[in-house]
């Protein structure tokens, strides 16, 4: 999960920049380019909000697996804590 998580930030974070750096070397003026930007977020909410709820629910899902993990991560290490105290008594 942390690996899908790291790519859809990445994937995220690489289109931001990739856009900032269109815009700055686009040859319309700011004027025209900041109408351009206005009109491309609006026409594209559905989508942005879309991509913002998948983001949570992976964030969401990625939370809980690493909780899950964990419990059993310690629930493995109480095990071999028994298991090493038997075999020190029994020795």
């Amino acid at each position: 999960m942390s690996k899908r998580k790291g790519f859809v930030g990445g994937l995220l974070v690489g289109g931001f920049i990739g856009s900032i750096v269109a815009i700055l070397f686009a040859p319309d003026s700011g004027k025209k380019t900041r109408e351009w930007v206005k009109k491309t977020v609006d026409e594209n909410q559905d989508r942005i909000e879309d991509v913002k709820r998948a983001a949570e629910e992976t964030s969401e899902k990625v939370v809980k697996g690493a909780k899950n993990a964990k419990a059993i991560v310690e629930e493995k290490i109480s095990e071999l804590k028994q298991f090493i105290s038997k075999k020190e008594g029994g020795e």
